[in-house]
C-alpha cells in the first residue's frame, strides 16, 4: 500500500495542541484513537482516494499524545484528522 504524509496545522486552541490535517479529498478510516502515542512515521489510518488506498503517516516531527480523533468519513484537504500535545510522550518512544 502506498503511503501519503499527513500535513501539520494548528488545531486553534491555543499553543498547546498540534493538529495533523488531510493531504487530500478523500474518506479516512481511523487507526489511533485518544491517548495513543505518535511520532513521524506513525501510520494514523487509512485514506481512501476514489478507488485507491494509502496509508496515511505522520510527518517528521511529529511527537505526541493523541488528544482527539475524527470519526471516519469524508475529509477535504487540510481537514483536520486528529490533535496531538506535543513531547508528552518521550518515554513511549524510548521504550520502542
Amino acid at each position: 500500500m502506498r503511503e501519503l504524509l499527513a500535513l501539520e496545522g494548528t488545531a486553534g486552541e491555543g499553543d498547546s495542541l498540534s493538529a495533523l490535517c488531510s493531504p487530500r479529498v478523500g474518506r479516512f478510516s481511523p487507526r489511533l484513537a485518544a491517548g495513543d502515542a505518535v511520532q513521524p512515521g506513525t501510520t494514523l489510518g487509512l485514506l481512501r482516494i476514489l478507488n485507491s488506498r494509502f496509508a496515511l503517516v505522520a510527518p517528521k516531527g511529529a511527537f505526541g499524545r493523541v488528544s482527539s480523533v475524527v470519526s471516519a468519513g469524508g475529509v477535504g484537504y487540510q481537514g483536520e484528522l486528529l490533535t496531538f500535545r506535543a513531547g508528552e510522550v518521550t518515554a513511549d518512544f524510548e521504550a520502542g
